[in-house]
């Protein structure tokens, strides 16, 4: 198995993100999960995505990565309204909120991290001052030093 075990996906539309529920941990969080083996991150990340809400997205629509740890996340930016259909078994609800509701919600340290770090990155885009490599952040050099 290589670097990553878990993939998924952080979905904007209307400068909202889509954050599902989890039953088993009663976290709020992304839709990610675990990999199979041979399969990539993108390809991970899109089959959870699907499982978990129904969505389907493409690989043209993963914009930006983000690390932490052994986990991948990606950036998707949605022009249209995506029709959410959860299974009620792992996923029993999802919400279309602004990125702070994490601050009140109960959720996981990689989710937490994730959204610290997708702040910082607006933060930057904002400032017109991104600095990527291969199109993901380094935590330490780029993001953290800014956010601090």
């Amino acid at each position: 198995m290589g670097r990553f075990r878990t993939s998924g996906c952080v979905i904007e539309y209307e400068g909202k993100i889509l954050f599902v529920h989890q039953v088993a941990s009663d976290f709020w969080g992304f839709p990610k999960g675990s990999m199979m083996d041979g399969e990539s991150t993108s390809e991970c990340a899109l089959r959870e995505v699907r499982e978990e809400t129904g969505v389907e997205l493409s690989h043209d629509q993963l914009i930006h990565k983000f690390d932490w740890n052994k986990s991948r996340l990606y950036f998707v930016k949605l022009t249209s309204a995506p029709v959410v259909k959860i299974d009620g078994y792992e996923i029993d609800k999802y919400r279309w909120e602004p990125l702070e509701f994490l601050q009140f919600a109960q959720a996981s340290t990689l989710t937490q991290a994730i959204a610290y770090k997708l702040t910082c990155w607006k933060k930057l885009k904002s400032r017109s001052a991104l600095r990527y490599n291969n199109g993901c952040f380094n935590y330490r050099n780029d993001i953290g030093p800014l956010c601090a």
